[in-house]
């Protein structure tokens, strides 16, 4: 339905419609992505109020920070990472306690670093469309 709507607004024009199987390809791609990016995004925002609020007490108690623990200096080592815990079943990596790094760890340093909220939201949504429109291209 969301397809069809975006292929009617590309080919409302009056003339011959040439942009029908390339608005078809980007509007799957948006739908597909869409429900993952909104979990991300949840995620990512919930892991950085954590972060910088220690609030609530009992979702800040599940993730922790990653320290180096070597004494080598490496470009990782400056960048606020968490820590995500070993899990042995599938189940156990589906908690919150190993999603959140996981999710949280694979963005970029200038998404993480960010100083407040409303920065970090911007960061993080030209992030995740950046991603999106790379690998629907």
């Amino acid at each position: 339905m969301i397809a069809e709507f975006c292929i009617g607004l590309a080919c409302s024009t009056s003339g011959p419609c040439y942009v029908i199987h390339s608005a078809k390809r980007l509007c799957t791609t948006a739908v597909l992505q869409s429900v993952s990016n909104n979990y991300t995004c949840i995620m990512a925002t919930l892991a950085f109020k954590i972060q910088s609020t220690s609030q609530p007490e009992y979702l800040h108690q599940l993730i922790s920070s990653q320290h180096p623990g070597s004494s080598m200096s490496l470009r990782s080592s400056t960048r606020p990472l968490l820590q995500a815990p070993c899990t042995q079943t599938a189940y156990g990596s589906r908690a919150f306690s190993s999603v959140v790094p996981a999710i949280w760890n694979n963005f970029p340093t200038s998404v993480i670093e960010a100083d407040s909220l409303l920065a970090f939201c911007r960061r993080l949504k030209i992030h995740l469309f950046t991603v999106a429109f790379e690998n629907s291209g």
